[in-house]
């Protein structure tokens, strides 16, 4: 299967991966983590698999979200109980 790592900074990166899970396509999205210890790349405990027709939609929204002015952004809260 295909994958590609995004590097964001020289501890984080991003990488998304074409999965076939229980014989159902899919677009694995995880983070991934460097520490000094570790040389390559650690999967962290965040990330999602979306079946690949959502995949695809979301691809288009967030490329139409992209080229579009998105210069307001919202604030959010999480709880942590």
């Amino acid at each position: 299967m295909s994958k590609k790592t995004f590097e964001i900074t020289d501890t984080k990166a991003i990488r998304v991966e074409a999965v076939e899970v229980q014989s159902r396509k899919g677009i694995s999205i995880r983070q991934l983590y460097k520490t000094k210890k570790t040389v390559d790349w650690q999967y962290a405990k965040q990330g999602i698999i979306l079946p690949l027709e959502q995949a695809e939609a979301i691809a288009k929204m967030v490329a139409k979200f992209a080229t579009s002015d998105a210069t307001s952004f919202k604030t959010l809260e999480f709880n942590k109980e």
